[in-house]
């Protein structure tokens, strides 16, 4: 709960500093700049969330924006496998490796579709494991995770189908399922009517053959 935090703040701090010292923007990668250039060209009910936040935060306070979800991302993940039950070494690790990957690091570094993804998807799930009624907010930040991409909303829908089968009570089944209905009409919705992007980036010409291999470590990519 203490150490995490401050690793996780020292290697962001560590990122920035090397970035400015070689006279590099703060926010880096392509992925930036394309999200950047194209909400100026929408309304930001076309390019949610980023062009909804962005209306309220100033354009060089954006920089606080990927360190502030890392943060709560990391915070989130601590608080939901405490309430799994994970045994305390395992926890450890596993929010350690967390933190320690190149795709951690890298979208916590810059404004990335992926940490927006990872910190609307852990704030759902840790509002859908409450004992109280809160547990229905949780399709607030469902909702937003299905409107970034449909890739992503086809994760949350994978995730909650995990979640549903490794449930001992019926309640909690009965809840992840109406879930995953839910996240099911949103899909067809933005398939079918709103004609939303399959996956934000990578944003270049892709050739089948060389990018199944080279995506696999790429910045918008799969990683081992």
């Amino acid at each position: 709960y203490l150490y995490l935090p401050l690793l996780t703040i020292l290697l962001l701090t560590s990122i920035y500093l090397v970035q400015y010292s070689h006279h590099q923007p703060l926010i880096v990668g392509p992925e930036s700049y394309y999200h950047l250039s194209a909400y100026q060209n929408r309304a930001w009910t076309e390019y949610f969330p980023l062009g909804m936040l962005v209306s309220f935060i100033p354009e060089k306070g954006l920089i606080l924006l990927p360190i502030f979800l890392a943060m709560s991302s990391l915070l989130l993940m601590i608080k939901l496998t405490s309430r799994f039950n994970i045994e305390p070494e395992t926890r450890f690790l596993f929010l350690l490796f967390s933190v320690l990957t190149p795709a951690f690091l890298f979208s916590a570094s810059t404004i990335s579709s992926s940490m927006l993804v990872l910190f609307f998807i852990l704030f759902g799930f840790v509002l859908m494991t409450n004992r109280n009624n809160s547990k229905y907010l949780a399709l607030i930040p469902f909702t937003v995770v299905s409107f970034i991409d449909l890739s992503s909303a086809l994760i949350l829908l994978l995730l909650l189908i995990l979640y549903h089968f490794t449930q001992r009570t019926e309640t909690d089944k009965r809840l992840a399922s109406k879930f995953m209905i839910f996240i099911v009409g949103l899909v067809l919705l933005n398939w079918l009517f709103l004609n939303e992007s399959f996956m934000l980036g990578p944003f270049h010409t892709q050739k089948i053959t060389s990018d199944l291999v080279s995506d696999l470590g790429g910045m918008s990519g799969i990683g081992f």
